[in-house]
């Protein structure tokens, strides 16, 4: 075995070793840390716990042990017993400006049951139809209780999430874990919300949280026309239709109608089924087959209909299709030099993949326009 082998396998080894020690592997991921899209989404309430406990959060130990929810920037007291897991990653988070951490662990099993609460200030989510609620996370799992709870008078709370419902003895989180939940048949619509991070145990691991957000979750999905497109050659009488879907929302669509018009034709109305995640797109091609075998000009349409949308303005688009010879004499040439006293408002511009570029006219870094 060559000296690089050797390195590698003495080091699993005590790795081993030290998980069989201490009770916990840190080697062990019960789920995939997945950071949110959030295109469109308003947020309602947010924290990065930067610079200690906030003003008007509240951190409650209720049996007396001292050991409480804490404001860290270094993460766990017993420094180095796991590798790996023994502070918050800061690769997509603000763990660097620090976090929010329960640390049974330190009791060192001296002091007894532990029970502490971390609770937010009111949040005003009044004419939000819909709430969720979303952090980062890392959590080891022993027999602890880890629970995040949502109120609307701040006295009776509901649970809405367990943090180690999923994971076995000594299991981990990721580092970092994302959470998303939605909150919304709590707080919808309600003034005063509270949100309540509750850790119960006695000499169990730790958990930790950062970059809390309320948010309303938008619904947006945006549409494009991928063809038929302009040809100098006759198009014929049974072209496909083409569209090119956006999810530019926070949640995953499914199951909406989508739509073509070609001039002031029939409109043809079909069913998109599969579903585009977050920040997605898709294709579509319609069944109904378009008519451009009539030489000159054509308007197509495209609409797609997403019940909640929140932002109508892209759910339409239409594209001008010039089919067949054109012939340039005389009377129809054009020209434009694109010069500031050039008229321009007859030039259509259209932002075809729904980025926000598009032309524009501009003086810079030109000769003269």
């Amino acid at each position: 075995m060559n000296r690089t082998l050797t390195f590698v396998f003495l080091l699993f080894l005590g790795f081993l070793q030290h998980c069989i020690a201490d009770g916990v592997c840190s080697g062990i991921s019960s789920k995939n840390a997945y950071f949110p899209t959030t295109l469109n989404s308003v947020v309602i309430f947010s924290e990065n716990f930067a610079g200690g406990l906030p003003v008007n959060w509240s951190s409650v130990d209720n049996t007396g042990s001292g050991v409480k929810w804490k404001y860290t920037t270094t993460g766990i007291y017993r420094q180095g017993v796991y590798p790996g897991y023994d502070s918050l990653s800061s690769m997509g988070t603000t763990a660097r400006n620090g976090y929010m951490i329960f640390d049974s662990d330190s009791s060192q099993n001296n002091l007894g049951p532990e029970e502490g609460e971390l609770i937010s200030p009111m949040i005003n989510c009044s004419g939000f139809p819909k709430v969720k609620l979303a952090f980062h996370q890392l959590l080891i799992h022993k027999n602890e209780i880890a629970t995040v709870s949502v109120s609307s008078d701040g006295t009776t709370f509901a649970t809405v999430y367990e943090a180690s419902a999923s994971l076995i003895p000594n299991q981990p989180t990721s580092n970092p874990d994302f959470v998303d939940i939605d909150i919304s048949t709590i707080a919808a619509n309600e003034a005063t919300v509270y949100i309540k991070f509750s850790f119960s145990g006695s000499n169990d691991f730790f958990w930790m949280i950062d970059d809390l957000n309320v948010y309303f979750p938008e619904t947006d999905a945006a549409i494009g026309i991928v063809s038929p497109i302009t040809s100098c050659d006759l198009l014929s009488s049974v072209e496909t239709v083409n569209i090119s879907v956006f999810n530019n929302g926070d949640e995953s669509i499914t199951h909406f109608p989508v739509s073509y018009q070609l001039d002031s034709g029939t409109v043809y109305i079909e069913m998109y089924s599969d579903t585009i995640l977050p920040g997605g797109n898709a294709e579509f091609t319609f069944s109904a087959l378009a008519d451009i075998s009539l030489p000159g000009l054509h308007i197509l349409t495209a609409y797609v209909s997403l019940s909640g949308d929140t932002t109508a303005v892209n759910d339409t688009v239409r594209t001008r299709i010039f089919n067949g010879p054109h012939i340039v004499d005389a009377t129809q040439s054009y020209e434009n030099g694109f010069e500031n006293a050039d008229e321009i408002s007859g030039i259509g511009i259209e932002d075809a993949n729904n980025d926000g570029t598009v032309w524009s006219l501009t003086t810079e870094d030109a000769h003269t326009g």
